[in-house]
């Protein structure tokens, strides 16, 4: 007895035929379902099943690639034998199954379409409803999806896309870099298959923020764009004071300009709002999920007091909020300047900021066309062991690049 894994061309003609033998035992006869299960699928998919001794195929269901029936990666023709039932194959092979879509197709995410009753069965497994029941072949299902992975892409300079399983968030989109010549800067987003998008511009410079934003992106759930003062040093700015988006968004409202020191509350986040040593706000973001923290422009741009004392303040009060929300599980920091520097003042500053929030990873940022910073900010970092044992840099060098985070929070499905 063992389970088997292979693509469709290496198949023997026995193996084939018993997958086949199972799949019209179970889907036609036993659930008395006339259809064709041989779609023309099958070649183009990987086949995960298990054999008996006697080389008989008692559980199987195949792995798709993105785009072959859904835009992420699905499986399908899930089925166990009945002699095979309440024994856990069935959870074992869905757990073996994504594992392999996982490793094969990191970013993608998986989709199902489970038979209804099925429905809490596929949920133990992390995958989550995202449809109404449909009939399909004349039995009630509905479609599901299982997110493993934080996917965060790279769009340019401060622009970040971050998918969790539960929502898509997009960070400081602005109209600069010159998005329409260069393909891999413009609004490729992963697909939110029912999650909602939430968009952050941290300040309302051309490289982080654009006007057009809700009517670019019309699936917008909700827009927070920080205010266009300086460096939120106006005490009528700074009064730690908490909003509630609740009534907005039920007033038909889609975005908000923030200001320091805010706290929003955005349907299950808990968003803090620093000041900035240029404009606008700094966003430490918790969900259920991830905690996250989009700097924007909040750096120790140069070693005059003015930028010094308010990246240290700001950074002080942001720490002070991990308090509430724990460490930041990912954050997102500049690390040289527009026009490619990376003095001491900048690093002194980011040394600052990562021995107080101590982010589990840093992402570098700010640095488009000079994204070789980036490199040299995580050699710098690895010079500090006081910093770097506790926390790692991922680098994304070019518009498009795609890491994967595993979520450290089990969200519930």
């Amino acid at each position: 007895m063992a389970w088997k894994h292979k693509r469709f061309d290496e198949l023997d003609v026995h193996e084939l035929y018993n997958i086949l033998k199972l799949r019209n035992e179970i889907f036609v006869l036993e659930q008395n379902c006339v259809y064709l299960d041989t779609d023309d699928r099958d070649q183009a998919s990987e086949h995960l099943f298990f054999t008996e001794d006697d080389g008989a195929v008692t559980a199987c269901c195949r792995l798709m690639p993105p785009g072959l029936l859904f835009r992420e990666a699905a499986i399908g023709r899930v089925v166990v034998s009945r002699m095979r039932r309440g024994n856990g194959l069935a959870r074992e092979m869905m757990r073996l199954a994504s594992e392999r879509i996982e490793e094969r197709w990191p970013d993608a995410g998986i989709h199902i379409s489970g038979q209804l009753y099925l429905e809490n069965f596929y949920s133990s497994c992390g995958f989550r409803t995202i449809s109404d029941v449909y009939m399909e072949d004349g039995i009630k299902h509905v479609a599901m999806v299982r997110y493993r992975y934080a996917a965060v892409k790279y769009l340019g300079h401060s622009c970040f896309a971050v998918a969790t399983p539960l929502r898509v968030l997009l960070f400081d989109y602005g109209v600069l870099p010159d998005r329409d010549s260069w393909p891999e800067l413009s609004r490729n987003l992963p697909a939110l298959n029912g999650r909602p998008l939430y968009i952050f511009s941290s300040h309302q410079h051309g490289d982080h923020y654009a006007e057009a934003t809700l009517s670019m992106f019309p699936e917008t759930e909700f827009f927070l764009h920080g205010h266009d003062s300086e460096s939120g040093l106006r005490a009528d700015q700074m009064q730690n004071e908490q909003i509630d988006t609740s009534e907005i968004k039920a007033a038909g409202a889609r975005e908000l300009a923030v200001y320091p020191r805010q706290q929003i509350k955005l349907d299950d986040m808990t968003i803090y709002c620093s000041g900035s040593s240029d404009q606008g706000t700094a966003f430490l973001i918790h969900l259920p999920e991830l905690t996250i923290v989009h700097a924007g422009d909040l750096a120790r741009w140069d070693d005059l007091d003015q930028y010094k004392l308010v990246q240290q303040i700001e950074t002080d009060w942001l720490a002070e909020c991990t308090g509430s929300t724990g460490k930041p599980d990912l954050a997102f920091l500049p690390v040289s300047t527009s026009d490619g520097y990376q003095e001491q003042p900048i690093l002194d500053g980011l040394e600052d900021m990562i021995s107080k929030m101590k982010p589990g990873i840093v992402i570098p940022m700010h640095g488009h066309g000079f994204e070789y910073l980036y490199d040299s900010f995580a050699d710098w970092l690895l010079t500090k062991p006081e910093l770097s044992t506790e926390t790692q840099v991922q680098v994304l060098k070019a518009p498009g690049n795609i890491i994967n985070l595993q979520v450290c929070r089990n969200p519930h499905h």
